[in-house]
């Protein structure tokens, strides 16, 4: 008969076991932390990226309509403005303003009624030099303690 001893067996001893579980623990938590931060992140400026998508889609529509402009109206003081052009290229010019109502930059043309362009808007800034038909926009925008501050200048060459 064949005699098995305990000694033969083969394992893992309690040590063996319990070290290798705090290894995959260090191992885990590291993983878990990079992710963690990672997600903050992105998070933290998934704001600012909207922020300044939105921002630049705004200026962009506007600066497209406004270099077509024809006859610019110019309230004093600018805080919005008001222009004719020819934006369907169909021969006859629409009025259309652009203003800011809250936090909301809107556009307004005739027939189609007021359309939100842009919303966290905190400041919409235009100054108008006729002399050189220049116009320049500043639009500043928050969310949840980001800001993003957006300018440019727009030459309307459709002016007399």
């Amino acid at each position: 008969m064949n005699k098995r001893s305990f000694n033969t067996c083969k394992g893992f001893t309690l040590v063996e076991t319990i070290v290798t579980i705090v290894i995959l623990s260090i191992i885990m938590f590291s993983v878990m932390y990079i992710m963690v931060e990672g997600f903050r992140v992105w998070s933290e400026n998934k704001n600012y990226i909207g922020l300044r998508s939105d921002g630049r889609y705004a200026l962009a529509r506007f600066q497209a309509e406004f270099r077509g402009a024809e006859s610019v109206v110019t309230p004093v003081p600018l805080t919005e403005i008001t222009f004719t052009a020819d934006i369907d290229n169909n021969g006859a010019p629409k009025e259309i303003t652009y203003a800011l109502d809250g936090r909301e930059l809107k556009r307004e043309e005739p027939g189609l009624g007021q359309a939100v362009i842009c919303v966290d808007v905190d400041s919409f800034e235009l100054s108008w030099d006729p002399a050189l038909l220049i116009l320049t926009v500043e639009l500043e925008l928050s969310k949840g303690g980001d800001i993003v501050d957006l300018k440019t200048e727009i030459f309307a060459r459709c002016l007399p």
